[in-house]
């Protein structure tokens, strides 16, 4: 009972902060940089040239909700979704799965943080941005998105045998 308290209150905030930035403030930072895709949404990275249009398009008052909302939902974001795929993993796997998955979840949250941080320092800075920030930035959001992926590819596949484990186990109905 604790679990199903627990876990249904942390994935509701998670699923709450992941809505609020897929239809609120990352929208609203796009349509202010003419359409460009902000860098939390950019999965695979971003070059140097692609950084620099981003910023040089991004109006001041996009430039303040990715500063503002987006940053406080993204201080949150991250944690919240590791912590609900660890209960996750905890919960469908003991052993190796689960410590690789939460380790996986772990790693993609840091990532994010780490992102959150050089992203932070890329839209403050004067000018044009320099090529060792973006550089941080577009490893951190490459990195995130590989662990993400490798941690939901995981958790696929353990809810998958731990579902056949289950009915494997259950009688059969005559």
């Amino acid at each position: 009972m604790r679990f199903t308290m627990l876990f249904t209150a942390l994935f509701s905030v998670t699923a709450f902060l992941y809505a609020a930035m897929v239809f609120w403030t990352l929208p609203s930072i796009a349509d202010g940089a003419g359409g460009l895709v902000p860098f939390d949404q950019r999965l695979t990275g971003y070059t140097y040239e692609e950084a620099h249009a981003f910023l040089t398009a991004l109006t001041p008052g996009a430039r303040q909700i990715y500063l503002g909302p987006q940053h406080l939902l993204d201080m949150v974001f991250p944690g919240a979704l590791a912590l609900t795929l660890c209960l996750i993993f905890n919960r469908i796997s003991d052993g190796a799965g689960a410590l690789i998955g939460m380790g996986l979840a772990i790693g993609s949250a840091t990532a994010d943080y780490f992102e959150n941080m050089v992203i932070t320092r890329l839209l403050v800075t004067e000018g044009a941005p320099s090529h060792v920030m973006v550089m941080q930035a577009n490893q951190w959001t490459v990195l995130k998105t590989l662990c993400s992926a490798g941690a939901l590819i995981l958790l696929f596949w353990l809810a998958l045998c731990h579902f056949r484990e289950h009915r494997r186990m259950r009688p059969a109905r005559v």
